[in-house]
Formats: structure tokens, sequence, C-alpha cells
């Protein structure tokens, strides 16, 4: 009778040492997984967002001086960048996709500052120099697509919309 309640016991020790093992290990995984969900609820920094859209950078040339990121498709209109970067940089932009190139004075703001809304109050092109060029992209297949690309001649600093709806 000994015997048996001696196995009985250590039965029931084993029983409760692996189920504390499986507890923690599961405590542990589920840690990872909270902060998995919380990071994809984090809003994205400026770099994963030109990341995103243009791929990483050829140089360490780009400063992301302000951001907008389109958090809700249909809700939020678009994704607003302004940044620093340098001119092999943005040829690299440019060469990305096939854009329709307008020169324009930077006063006439009607003929290319975009009408989506909101539109961020630091989204101010027509303050980097007398002339820019404004690149855009429409495609007729998908007419709630468009993206634009403004900078001035020295090329080091811009601005880009992309409306995705």
């Amino acid at each position: 009778m000994f015997i048996g309640l001696g196995i009985l016991g250590f039965t029931v020790f084993c029983f409760f040492w692996l189920g504390i093992i499986a507890a923690g290990k599961a405590y542990t995984k589920g840690s990872e997984i909270l902060i998995d969900v919380k990071k994809s609820f984090e809003p994205r920094t400026g770099e994963e967002i030109y990341n995103t859209l243009f791929g990483p950078p050829a140089d360490n040339c780009l400063t992301v001086l302000n951001k907008t990121d389109q958090i809700v498709p249909r809700l939020d209109c678009c994704i607003w960048l302004d940044f620093r970067t340098c001119p092999l940089e943005l040829r690299r932009i440019i060469a990305l996709e096939k854009y329709k190139s307008t020169v324009y004075n930077s006063i006439d703001t009607a003929e290319y500052i975009p009408t989506y809304s909101p539109m961020p109050v630091w989204w101010t092109p027509y303050k980097l120099n007398k002339t820019i060029t404004v690149l855009t992209t429409y495609d007729t297949a998908n007419p709630n697509r468009n993206k634009i690309l403004i900078f001035a001649k020295d090329s080091s600093h811009a601005y880009y919309c992309d409306m995705a709806d």
C-alpha cells in the first residue's frame, strides 16, 4: 500500500510540475503574441511609410520631416509625406513610376495642390521655391489611385501624396 501511495504521490507531483512548466511556456508565448499585436496597432514611422512606398533608400540621405499615414482605407484618403533627400535618391524614386511632369510657379497652388481632404497643415510645397516640378500618376483603369510628387529645382526637399481609395 505504501508503494502504491508513493507512486500516486509521485504521479501527482509530476502532473503539477508539468502543469507549471506548461503554464510558464503558455505565458511566454502569450506575451510574445500580445507584443506583436500591440506593435501592429502602433503608428508607422516616417521611414517605415517611405520604405513601404518606395523601398529602402539608396543612400542614408533620407529625413522624413512630417507624415500622415492612411490608417483606414476609404476613411483616410491619403498618405502625406514631407521629406528631405539627396538628388540620387529622388531620381531613384522617380524611376519607380511613370510620372507626368509639369513645372508650375509655386504661387499657382490651385493648379497643383490636391483637393483631397483633410490635407495636413504642414503640407506646403509652395514654400519650396519660385518654380516647382509636379509629377503625377493617374491610371484611368484605377481612378481611385493617384500619386503626386512635388519638389524644387535643387531636388533635396520633396512633398508626396499617395491617394488610394
